[in-house]
């Protein structure tokens, strides 16, 4: 636990919380969601309020791109970024493609069709040494597909997250041979995160703990640069950048899930313990 002035960053992270409670008023972002959602109880409201909290002492909130808290129960609810809760494919308003079930644990694919649509584009919206992917999920089994991604033909070049039967976690990063890293997991439910900070730094997370090596040469495989990435990133499916087409689809409970920038351990740490709450908090 990260020590600052004498207070552990989570006894830190609690009063801020308490006082913002408190004092009868949301945080502006959470309001903005709160009122783009438009659906949620109060307790999905105090736990939208405490999860922005949590981010932003954490450190994590400017590193957002996207992040689909799967709150609300329905598709219109769970479709929202949390850091640009408005209703344009620019602000990364998910769209739901083929068949889901939303109910008050999250959202889950039909393993055949379903996927979701971030619209965050790599080689647009993210940089080559600067990408973290974060998944939360309720499915305590491994399922061997992706949780969320893109990638090119025949998987080469490739940014993937996903759980494999048997208990393993991978993670690609630009190149599926050499820019792989894994490690093996017990279960399936907890927060997922990769995280690529530097050109040989390239690691995977679960429930903000490291687990495998860090991977130290994912350099792009010959003939490809960043530029390729050039389809968005998919949640419960990858979209394949050669063909334009949704594959490998995952039937998790996905109860959050997004795209940051690069994160050091402490903050891949933070934000799963605030991913973590959010859920505990909404009993799922």
């Amino acid at each position: 636990m990260v020590s600052m002035g004498g207070f552990s960053m989570i006894s830190r992270i609690t009063g801020i919380l308490a006082s913002s409670r408190d004092s009868g008023g949301y945080d502006p972002d959470a309001q903005a969601f709160i009122t783009a959602v438009g659906t949620l109880t109060t307790a999905q409201e105090i736990a939208i309020n405490d999860l922005v909290l949590a981010m932003k002492s954490a450190g994590v909130w400017a590193k957002g791109i996207a992040y689909y808290p799967m709150v609300g129960g329905s598709a219109s609810a769970h479709k929202w970024n949390l850091f640009d809760p408005r209703d344009l494919d620019a602000a990364f308003r998910g769209v739901f493609v083929g068949g889901w079930t939303h109910n008050t644990n999250g959202a889950q694919g039909n393993g055949t069709t379903g996927a979701l649509n971030t619209f965050v584009i790599p080689n647009t919206h993210l940089t080559e040494n600067s990408v973290s992917m974060v998944y939360s999920s309720g499915t305590s089994a491994s399922i061997n597909k992706p949780n969320m991604g893109t990638q090119g033909n025949a998987s080469i070049p490739s940014m993937t997250l996903y759980i494999r039967f048997g208990g393993v976690l991978y993670s690609d990063m630009h190149n599926y041979s050499t820019g792989r890293t894994s490690g093996t997991v017990a279960s399936g439910d907890d927060v997922f995160i990769n995280s690529r900070t530097a050109s040989n730094v390239h690691k995977v997370y679960k429930g903000g703990s490291q687990v495998g090596s860090t991977n130290t040469g994912a350099a792009m495989p010959g003939g490809y640069t960043f530029s390729d990435f050039d389809e968005p990133i998919a949640i419960s499916a990858i979209r394949n950048f050669a063909s334009s087409i949704y594959d490998g689809y995952n039937s998790a409970v996905c109860n959050g899930s997004g795209i940051f920038t690069g994160m050091s351990d402490t903050e891949v740490s933070d934000l799963s313990t605030a991913i973590n709450n959010f859920n505990t908090a909404l009993s799922r």
